[in-house]
């Protein structure tokens, strides 16, 4: 039997607002950087999963948009 594949969907806030905890945990890093970073560091794990078969990334900031359609 082959193994199950999924459809993986990554919710991501606007930057601004994401990952509210950890303001200031990093100084001298600008917050709306560590959130992208986080985001892009989560779906490079979905998608390093074998049984993922796809992701999709649901935003409406900008930003992200545009870092997910580069890659």
């Amino acid at each position: 039997m082959s193994q199950p594949r999924w459809a993986v969907v990554v919710p991501v806030k606007q930057l601004a607002a994401a990952k509210s905890r950890l303001r200031g945990a990093l100084p001298g890093v600008p917050h709306e950087e560590l959130a992208l970073a986080l985001a892009a560091d989560t779906l490079r794990a979905v998608l390093a999963c074998s049984a993922v078969a796809e992701a999709l990334v649901v935003t409406d900031d900008a930003r992200v948009a545009a870092a997910r359609a580069a890659g």
